[in-house]
């Protein structure tokens, strides 16, 4: 034999036991309670079943009452459900003890029989429909060519399913008073709109807009806005989301002032950051977005926001937001 081949063999027999009883340390184990005695890996617990994945004769289905003991060989992140809503699982880190399952969760840690669990990494069904409605009143002050405080109010009705998503608002004001001796006034202005987002795979989103705003300050009679386009969602976690967007977008102006009423075609893109904490009783948004006119090339308006909300007795929320927009838009004729 050479002496290569020699030192292969050497090196297979010290390695090789060391791998096997590795290999055996991390396996997850299963007993029955008529003595049957299972080694291999936890899958998960669904329908009143353990899902094994044994060493020898693959994947079995054991119902829970006959288990007598789970041990698992390695901690691990798991979606665990308690209650009776499949859609309510939680992520904490599961082990076992002395024959009981211990959860590490936000709570701390606990431990519970496996027949007090009603699912392990459960498959979560494709949901019914969530909605949500809220309405908000604000104050705000504008700096800017001449100083204005405001009183208004915001309504949100959002719809939402596993497959897609879609928002109503409507928003306006009921005082604005320019602070100008010459001119005291009120001003109403008002929107409303209609968004819908699809969820496609690989982090995407077909989306569609329809927005309405009312505003003779601006000078219109009323902007309509039509928009249509894709998003990117580089970070979409539970309690944060960042998304990259792009649309093509078509506005019709009906501008005061006998001003000859405007058609165009556009384009937008934006950004928009969420983070949520504290069980989502903190919330803030960072938002820039650019629109662009292709009749006027040179037409660009811009947006900056930063928004700051803090939920409070479950229902109210309280928050406050900086917002910045530009423009380079003649005025009206």
């Amino acid at each position: 034999m050479k002496p290569a081949t020699c030192l292969l063999v050497l090196l297979t027999l010290i390695f090789a036991p060391g791998l096997r009883a590795g290999d055996g340390a991390q396996a997850d184990t299963l007993r029955t309670g008529s003595g049957e005695f299972l080694r291999g890996k936890f899958l998960k617990l669904e329908g009143g079943k353990v899902h094994f994945q044994t060493t020898d004769l693959g994947t079995v289905q054991v119902p829970v009452e006959r288990v007598e003991e789970l041990a698992l060989g390695a901690a691990r992140k798991v979606r665990i459900r308690l209650g009776i809503d499949v859609r309510g699982q939680e992520e904490v880190t599961l082990s076992t003890r002395k024959g009981l399952l211990v959860i590490r969760g936000d709570g701390g840690e606990r431990e519970v029989r496996l027949s007090e669990v009603k699912g392990i990494d459960e498959a979560v069904p494709a949901g019914e429909a969530t909605w949500n409605v809220s309405g908000r009143a604000f104050v705000s002050y504008t700096d800017g060519n001449t100083k204005n405080f405001a009183l208004g109010y915001r309504f949100d009705v959002r719809r939402n399913t596993p497959l897609n998503e879609i928002k109503l608002f409507a928003e306006g004001n009921i005082l604005q008073d320019r602070k100008l001796e010459e001119d005291q006034v009120r001003r109403r202005d008002y929107g409303m709109g209609l968004f819908y987002r699809y969820l496609a795979p690989f982090r995407m989103t077909c989306d569609l807009s329809q927005d309405l705003f009312i505003n003779e300050f601006a000078g219109f009679h009323y902007r309509s806005v039509t928009a249509t386009g894709l998003s990117y969602f580089p970070v979409r976690e539970a309690d944060a989301s960042w998304s990259l967007s792009a649309a093509a977008t078509y506005t019709v102006e009906d501008l005061i002032r006998k001003a000859e009423d405007r058609e165009f075609f556009g384009a937008r893109a934006g950004t928009e950051i969420d983070v949520w904490a504290e069980k989502r009783a903190l919330h803030l948004r960072l938002k820039a977005e650019v629109n662009f006119d292709f009749e006027e090339l040179k037409n660009i308006t811009a947006l900056y926001e930063a928004l700051l909300e803090i939920r409070a007795f479950e229902i109210f929320t309280f928050g406050i937001s900086f917002r910045d927009v530009y423009d380079n838009l003649p005025p009206p004729k």
